[in-house]
């Protein structure tokens, strides 16, 4: 494999647009997920989610709304909160360029109520409506209004939940619901059909919880049912396909693991085939690309839960598969672009993930990627240095004209962020397989900074010279002096202290032969110090952490040359 070298200085250059996707994802410290997304007639496009208060998955945090522009850029987000948690389920673009919002909200121990938001074009709020049932999935019906496949709640004597079809007009009114006892079936997905009647899917309960199709008419009673797999299945997404047919997607429980499942019927719901390649992960969402041929959405679990695009012709032959991200990455909605590409929403490890490929699956952001990086080499560093990393060309093309990207951000103390940001343009081509390596313009600790510098370096690549993330984000972090007493290769000395448990309600911190004691500092993850930790003995076991709220904490000690940072994470 050959490696070249290359030192540039940033250059502006305006290069054509071309029908690249991208990737970029959105989102601190805590959890953030797309769940669902949706072309705009301005050409961007709009998102719809969840963002947590803390690192756990789905925990207390607010509905999360965005909005970009056809390259990813953010033109602006909006957060709202109706009660401890608030999830963003949908939202569709309205005649009057603003949106409904749907989604759910929970109060301590009190199930999901539905919830809609009417913003204008600028997400701001214009009016809201709550509902004593919950909302699993919204699509439009054909009159303006919407259906609602999920759980309402009926109070006789006690909480009874039933799980159906809810229809409203179009300023969200209920104009009728239709239910069955919870221990029957639940409802995960409706859409409308083309005679105005609905498709359903979810599990079935009744039936030891197979993935579960059903077919009602116009008003909501059932036409038909279908069950499918064995047991503890889940239907996740329906769509009516072109020639009057269906196809789902969801998993089936296979040897007490959740296994990727498409499932493609005529109109009465009978099986033409199926597609279930015992790879693990789950199918969260479908759509109909071309006549009869359609692209799956969802996680890959061989891989440790790689996004994974799979799509299919007519007969259900596989014609191509995409894998995105690493570990714990999920593509929760896929739909269709303009140009004939496909724009998918879902998380990327913490990160809400926006995904825009063309018509075969494929992102720009797949070829060239950051692979190492270089500069900074430890976790201490002086006061300046040159960052640098290598790229690689992992896509099937020669790659050129494209730029690499560095960013460094931190806390200045007390409360001012500091950011830095340059790019390198490649103009020369790099060959499929083929690494370069690039080195950036200097960064130097801030003066102004009194305490260690918590910096974070980030390196990507982009194609028209922007600056969100057209690759997959390579970070490295590190702790900078503006004395420069970080100088030098620390790597091999003997660690100050020891930390025997690294998550947990309580940490244990434990030192030795120290005789002038143990002092530090602890800072949470925004870089703001937030505690000390001191002892005189020469020779302790401390007890940290039992009064901290549940989060990422540093752990620093006050020392002429730093040795270890230790990161610890509280839970409750």
């Amino acid at each position: 494999m050959k490696r070249f070298t290359l030192i540039l200085t940033a250059a502006l250059m305006v290069i054509p647009a071309a029908t690249y996707g991208w990737t970029k994802t959105y989102g601190g410290e805590n959890w953030e997920q797309g769940n669902y997304v949706q072309p705009t007639s301005d050409g961007g496009y709009v998102v719809v989610g969840t963002a947590s208060d803390s690192p756990g998955y789905y925990s207390y945090g607010e509905l999360w709304l965005l909005k970009t522009d056809e390259k990813d850029d953010t033109l602006w987000t909006r957060r709202y909160r109706k009660d401890s948690v608030s999830v963003g389920e949908a939202v569709f673009e309205t005649a009057d360029a603003g949106y409904m919002v749907f989604g759910n909200s929970t109060a301590s121990g009190i199930p999901d109520e539905g919830w809609l938001l009417k913003t204008d074009s600028e997400g701001d709020t214009l009016w809201t409506r709550g509902y004593d049932f919950s909302v699993g999935s919204v699509q439009p019906t054909s009159d303006g209004g919407y259906i609602i496949g999920g759980g309402f709640f009926v109070w006789t004597g006690g909480l009874f939940r039933a799980s159906g079809l809810t229809r409203l007009d179009s300023q969200g009114n209920v104009l009728w619901r239709k239910g069955c006892d919870y221990y029957d079936a639940t409802v995960t997905y409706a859409e409308e059909t083309v005679d105005g009647g609905f498709i359903l899917t979810g599990s079935s309960f009744k039936e030891f919880e197979r993935f579960w199709l059903a077919r009602t008419d116009s008003a909501g009673d059932t036409l038909w049912t279908k069950l499918k797999g064995l047991f503890t299945d889940l239907g996740y997404c329906v769509r009516q396909t072109s020639d009057g047919g269906y196809i789902a997607c969801g998993f089936l429980d296979i040897d007490l693991g959740a296994e990727f499942y498409v499932v493609r019927t005529d109109s009465a719901g009978e099986v033409i085939w199926g597609y279930c390649p015992g790879i693990g992960g789950v199918a969260y969402s479908v759509c109909e690309v071309e006549e009869r041929e359609f692209v799956v959405a969802g996680t890959y679990a061989l891989t440790g839960g790689d996004g994974y695009l799979v799509k299919f012709d007519d007969a259900g032959d596989t014609v191509w598969t995409r894998t995105y991200g690493s570990t714990d990455d999920e593509f929760m909605w896929i739909d269709k672009t303009a140009d004939g590409g496909l724009i998918l929403t879902g998380h990327s490890a913490a990160d809400l993930w926006i995904v825009k490929t063309d018509s075969e699956g494929k992102s720009w952001s797949r070829k060239v990627i950051p692979l190492m990086v270089l500069e900074p080499e430890h976790y201490y560093i002086s006061e300046s240095m040159f960052p640098a990393a290598r790229f690689i060309n992992q896509g099937y093309e020669e790659a050129t004209d494209f730029y690499c990207h560095c960013e460094i951000e931190g806390p200045i103390y007390p409360d001012t962020s500091v950011f830095y940001h340059d790019s390198v343009l490649v103009s020369s081509p790099l060959a499929p397989g083929d690494s370069i390596d690039i080195e950036f313009s200097e960064w130097v600790c801030p003066e102004e900074q009194a305490e260690s510098f918590f910096g974070k370096a980030t390196f990507y690549t982009t194609k028209e010279g922007d600056e969100g993330y057209g690759s997959w984000p390579l970070r490295k972090s590190f702790i900078a002096k503006p004395d420069g007493i970080c100088e030098g290769d620390i790597v091999g000395r003997r660690p100050l202290f020891e930390v025997s448990k690294p998550v947990g309600s309580r940490i244990t911190v434990s030192y030795t032969n120290q005789p002038q004691g143990f002092h530090a500092s602890v800072f949470d993850a925004s870089g703001r110090k937030v505690d000390e930790i001191n002892s005189v003995k020469p020779s302790d076991t401390i007890l940290w952490g039992m009064n901290q709220s549940p989060g990422v904490y540093f752990i620093v000690p006050y020392q002429e040359s730093p040795i270890k940072t230790q990161k610890v994470v509280i839970i409750r």
